[in-house]
């Protein structure tokens, strides 16, 4: 039973274990508490081993000092209903059968709360039909299979996922009918919603190989803390400007659409632009010919990708202040453009249009895209400590801060990856509301589930990779701004 600072708890605890099964051997591994945990452990007479604070570290020495044929795993902020003698006629019974390698408990929460049923489900399937159970599910497997794992001690986080990962490869993870409830506390102090979000998301960073050292960063990760950014990766002082006098330069990524094209252009104010720029990404309609007699300026990237395209028009760019991205399906309101140029004049250097602080029309924003964007704007306040309310790709940004943005995402990480350099070098960043319309034609990523898929992975793994580079190098150089 791995322990840190759980005095509180114990004097429930122990009594309760050892009335149920007072044959059993007890062995808590104490990971540094300073809370008097360890003293009072051996009050009672109970064994109390002492390692470093890592749950695999503290895992492994128990099992491997354990003197019993089996092993059982449990937390203390947990408790059996059943007797102790009965579960572990259970647990015997199952591990005889062929093939099982090891076996777990039914998840149960202890709290009233509706939300925790349709998480035990959640959970059910997981462990049934996944073979992941979770940790607090009281693992037990005989000692003889555990040894030939290799342990855990390497994983001072999600070492219950390498058990699983190694005890699939053995045979079947059995899961018990009988229930082990689990104390709702690390729910209730980080939030439900936010708790299931980390969970998973470390899950998935763990099957991508990031270093546990930086898992066990983000899951101790502190809540409301403060931006990253420490100060504005700029040269020199920030060039004050004004409308009258900013030149302003729009890019305009294009893939087949020369229904939309003409009425983005005709909705520009092009008399007080510097230069509009339409990017073709390998359209096959008359694309490119309707921006040419628009008056617009177009260069081709035939490499498919938004970020591609947006790379693309940069190089392209003259001599500017501020650049404007801007889609070419007519789904957003050309004329806001006066909005976002109005807060750069003020002195901002990112400036993002906000579908939804602004007046998106009924289905514009279809729900998986909705919800998309909430996780990630969520992810980023967590893990970044900034509240963006939207990933829209309607912004305009300073032209210099942009050069040294270095931006290198060429699919649907484009925008997430500018936002997030933004927030870690301290750039000022402000969102205004805009108008937003169901498109001219289908979205090349919310209209299709491959495109909806392709894009959920790829902005997820850009915000965790950039936290990985952030976490991992410590100073604003992790990016190469230069």
């Amino acid at each position: 039973m791995p322990i840190l600072n759980e005095r509180d708890r114990l004097p429930d605890f122990l009594p309760h274990v050892k009335k149920s099964c007072p044959q059993a051997e007890l062995i808590f591994v104490d990971g540094g508490s300073t809370d008097g945990s360890v003293d009072w452990l051996e009050e009672q007479g109970v064994k109390v081993l002492k390692e470093r604070p890592s749950r695999g570290a503290q895992i492994d020495i128990g099992a491997q000092q354990a003197e019993g044929e089996y092993l059982f795993f449990l937390h203390v902020d947990c408790r059996c209903d059943n007797s102790m003698p009965e579960m572990f006629s259970l647990m015997e019974e199952s591990l005889l059968a062929p093939k099982v390698s090891a076996g777990a408990f039914t998840f149960q929460v202890d709290s009233k709360d509706p939300r925790y049923r349709s998480m035990e489900k959640a959970v059910r399937f997981r462990s049934r039909i996944l073979q992941m159970p979770y940790g607090d599910q009281g693992l037990f497997m005989k000692k003889s299979m555990y040894l030939s794992l290799g342990g855990v001690a390497k994983y001072d986080l999600m070492e219950d996922v390498a058990l699983h990962d190694g005890l699939r490869k053995r045979g079947r993870i059995v899961i018990l009918d009988t229930a082990i409830v689990s104390s709702a506390r690390r729910f209730e102090k980080r939030g439900y919603m936010l708790s299931n979000i980390r969970n998973l998301s470390l899950l998935y960073l763990f099957h991508l190989g990031i270093p546990n050292k930086i898992l066990k960063k983000i899951y101790y990760y502190e809540r409301n803390r403060k931006p990253v950014g420490e100060a504005l990766c700029q040269d020199g002082e920030k060039k004050e400007l004004h409308r009258d006098n900013m030149k302003v330069a729009v890019i305009i990524p294009a893939l087949n659409e020369e229904k939309s094209l003409p009425l983005v252009l005709s909705a520009l104010p092009l008399d007080s632009l510097e230069a509009v720029i339409v990017v073709d990404n390998g359209s096959e309609d008359q694309t490119i010919e309707v921006a040419k007699n628009a008056g617009a300026s177009v260069v081709v990237e035939q490499q498919r990708g938004y970020g591609a395209a947006c790379l693309r028009g940069i190089e392209a760019l003259p001599d500017v202040d501020v650049v404007v991205f801007l889609d070419a399906d007519y789904s957003d309101y050309p004329e806001d453009i006066e909005l976002l140029l109005e807060k750069i004049a003020g002195g901002d250097d990112l400036v993002i249009g906000s579908r939804v602080l602004g007046r998106a029309e009924a289905g514009a924003l279809l729900p998986q895209a909705r919800f998309g964007n909430a996780l990630a704007c969520f992810l980023i306040k967590y893990l970044f400590g900034f509240n963006y309310s939207d990933l829209g790709p309607f912004r305009a940004i300073r032209a210099p801060v942009l050069a040294r943005l270095c931006m290198k995402d060429r699919a649907f990480g484009w925008t997430i990856e500018m936002q997030l350099k933004a927030v870690i070098v301290g750039l000022k960043i402000s969102e205004v509301s805009v108008g937003y319309r169901q498109r001219i034609g289908i979205s090349k990523i919310t209209g299709t589930l491959k495109g909806t898929i392709l894009a959920g992975i790829t902005i997820l793994s850009t915000i965790f990779k950039v936290f990985y580079l952030h976490k991992l190098r410590k100073t604003n150089e992790n990016i190469n701004f230069n």
